[in-house]
């Protein structure tokens, strides 16, 4: 596995920018070149060292922590190619997916084409509710899912703006 030390003496990390920079020529790869590539299956930087690609926010996490990130890293604009350190963060799952840009579906319900709509098992199968407004879609989310529901969404903000 690749060390910070390692990847210090391979790569150059600007904390400002979030581009990373060869330090010595390897192969085709020339000292000073901008290294990485955005890979199209997940609109994430990628870049290779050796023969294993690693994700370009992960490895900007290692170069400035000095260790590998125990938890997901979120990217806060939600720009997978925004790799500048002070848009990156360790976050849990949940909050991953609360900032991710399914954000809806985390309350319960998501727009879809012009209208809110939420799923439903009912009698053994899986059917659709739909609602003009997105407030009529919150408050149904919210009766059904009690007291815990209620500031759920204002709550988990918070939470992600400490992290």
């Amino acid at each position: 596995m690749l060390t910070a030390a390692r990847l210090r003496e391979l790569l150059s990390y600007n904390p400002t920018t979030g581009v990373f920079r060869w330090r010595v020529t390897r192969g085709g790869r020339l000292a000073g070149a901008r290294a990485g590539c955005i890979d199209r299956r997940n609109g994430y930087v990628v870049i290779r060292v050796g023969k294993v690609k690693y994700s370009a926010h992960q490895l900007a996490m290692l170069h400035a922590t000095g260790e590998w990130p125990t938890l997901e890293i979120d990217h806060k604009n939600r720009r997978k190619a925004d790799n500048r350190l002070c848009n990156l963060r360790q976050v849990s799952r949940r909050l991953n997916i609360i900032n991710s840009a399914k954000i809806d579906r985390a309350r319960g319900y998501e727009f879809h084409r012009g209208r809110y709509r939420r799923k439903v098992h009912r009698d053994g199968c899986w059917t659709y509710e739909y609602f003009e407004s997105e407030a009529a879609a919150h408050a149904l989310y919210e009766a059904m899912a009690g007291p815990l529901a209620t500031h759920a969404t204002e709550r988990a903000t918070r939470a992600i703006r400490r992290a």
